[in-house]
């Protein structure tokens, strides 16, 4: 033990504390992340063209579908209006035209045509006065006077009465048209064929005499 100047023992002096060191942490290994290689990248590209190619094939379909919708609807236009127009040019080519004594009813179509002649505001016609196709038959005014007078006599008509004929005929699709000796054919108002008592059937005795027709038409 030392001894200080009053012949006292000093006191030892202790060494200080050494700090101990800080832990050192311990990196934990990163877990593997996800690989993406080659083949995945190739699996995305063929998985995204597919998507596309059927995407394109279900427009390309969808488009012929619109096509031939459109298609069949351009044909069935068409086809309507060719029936139309031969069935009007089979009307165009079935007329009357008067002389001084007679109305004379022509069928220069190849089809079979129904045809009357009519008086409309005496509300009387002669029934079936309808040539065979290419054929045309001229009717004396006297007969057709003499045939209304002895059916219906009530009537009264003179020759006067008969400038006003018109001829009906009814088309292959059942439509019925009107036409004036001197005009073309137009649609039959609505209620024809005409309903009333003057009626007359002479057609067989007028039909017997028919004649061919100056020209004859396909239609």
């Amino acid at each position: 033990m030392a001894e200080t100047d009053g012949g006292n023992p000093s006191p030892t002096s202790e060494p200080a504390p050494v700090p101990a060191p800080a832990p050192v942490p311990v990196p934990v290994p990163a877990e593997p992340g996800p690989t993406f290689t080659i083949v995945d990248l190739g699996k995305v590209l063929v998985g995204a063209m597919t998507f596309v190619a059927a995407l394109a094939g279900l427009i390309l379909g969808i488009r012929a579908e619109i096509r031939a919708s459109d298609d069949h609807g351009r044909a069935a236009a068409e086809e309507q209006r060719v029936a139309e127009t031969r069935r009007r040019a089979a009307v165009e080519r079935t007329y009357f035209y008067e002389t001084d004594t007679a109305a004379v009813v022509v069928n220069s179509s190849d089809r079979v045509m129904r045809m009357r002649l009519v008086l409309p505001d005496k509300g009387v016609w002669w029934d079936d006065v309808q040539p065979a196709p290419c054929h045309q038959v001229v009717i004396p005014f006297e007969e057709l006077l003499a045939s209304m007078k002895v059916e219906v006599p009530s009537v009264g008509l003179g020759p006067a009465d008969l400038t006003q004929l018109q001829l009906v005929v009814t088309d292959p699709a059942g439509l019925v048209w009107r036409r004036a000796s001197a005009g073309g054919a137009v649609p039959a108002p609505p209620g024809e064929p005409l309903t009333g008592t003057g009626r007359i059937d002479y057609g067989e005795q007028w039909m017997a005499d028919a004649k061919s027709s100056p020209v004859c038409t396909a239609s």
